[in-house]
């Protein structure tokens, strides 16, 4: 009689053990972002992968998977070496997330990470919290004599963001546009 009941009680072990971790996995299976990250590298068919910065890139940010095809990705980050600091721009299908200027590639990538998982979280927070963010931010239309673009204007810290061109170390355009940082003055109101 002992024998059944422990054979039972570990029967009911092992089953509650296998629930738990299925319970377990499936709440963490949750496919990882496809980021790709260029360092300024390009064909004829686009930008280039960081090959040669794979490993810092999977350090860094090891909730991503470091993908090959910008086009097979979900986002985009671009490092580019400027003088003497790296600059780095994310973004999602044409949309700006972030952008980061600093001399530490893998600091740059780790926040443009915890940009990615921001973004992964919206919207988040109760209504009142999720009004108070979209009150925040302002779309602005702006003119100079025949050249008109769009900017995101960041109301409680004055910041801009201009939907600009993006051009290549030479001068010639990528074909792409994003939203920049840009510096103002005097702050808009």
């Amino acid at each position: 009689m002992r024998a059944k009941r422990l054979f039972l009680g570990i029967i009911i072990g092992a089953v509650l053990a296998a629930g738990f971790s299925w319970v377990l996995a499936q709440r963490h299976s949750s496919p990882r972002s496809r980021l790709f990250v260029t360092d300024g590298g390009e064909t004829i068919n686009g930008p280039l992968p960081a090959f040669n910065r794979g490993n810092d890139i999977r350090q860094s940010c090891p909730e991503a998977v470091f993908a090959l095809e910008e086009d097979k990705s979900d986002y985009s980050l671009t490092m580019r070496w400027d003088q003497n600091h790296w600059g780095g721009l994310l973004v999602e299908d044409g949309a700006f997330l972030f952008q980061e200027n600093g001399p530490d590639f893998n600091k740059i990538v780790r926040d443009a990470c915890k940009a990615i998982q921001e973004d992964q979280r919206w919207p988040v927070g109760s209504q009142k919290q999720k009004a108070i963010l979209l009150d925040r931010y302002e779309l602005r239309d702006l003119h100079n004599g025949s050249l008109s673009t769009s900017a995101i204007l960041d109301k409680q810290t004055g910041k801009v963001w201009v939907w600009t061109n993006l051009t290549r170390d030479d001068g010639k355009l990528t074909g792409k546009s994003a939203f920049i940082s840009e510096e103002v003055s005097p702050p808009p109101e």
